[in-house]
């Protein structure tokens, strides 16, 4: 494989990673009832079931509203009425909340390289 190629791949994957690192998500609500927003930022967006978590989002519940949240590496949040709620702070710290694991897809792309270089 040629040079300037392994070149433009790794600065493929390096941009990849960040990307990926800029927006990891923490969790995804599973269950949601009522008026259920998510504060990213300064915008207010309808939370509903699929939804994706990404840290420093905000979970703001209306008057009987729920909203049931599955936190990556901890166990799942019940969010009750009337509340808002930063679950950053649910998320474990001695873990990272990586989005991908970009170890596997750079061990794996190592790998091909060296097969392909090999042939």
């Amino acid at each position: 494989m040629r040079p300037t190629l392994k070149l433009t791949l790794a600065l493929l994957l390096s941009v990849m990673a960040t990307s990926a690192l800029a927006n990891e998500w923490v969790g995804v609500i599973k269950r949601s009832k009522g008026e259920v927003l998510l504060q990213r930022d300064s915008e207010l967006i309808a939370a509903a079931a699929g939804t994706e978590i990404r840290k420093g989002d905000r979970l703001i519940t209306g008057r009987d509203s729920y909203v049931k949240v599955t936190v990556r590496g901890a166990s799942p949040v019940s969010v009750g009425p009337q509340a808002n709620v930063a679950l950053d702070r649910y998320i474990p710290k001695d873990e990272p909340v990586p989005h991908a694991s970009m170890d596997k897809v750079l061990h794996g792309l190592a790998s091909a390289l060296t097969v392909n270089r090999l042939r």
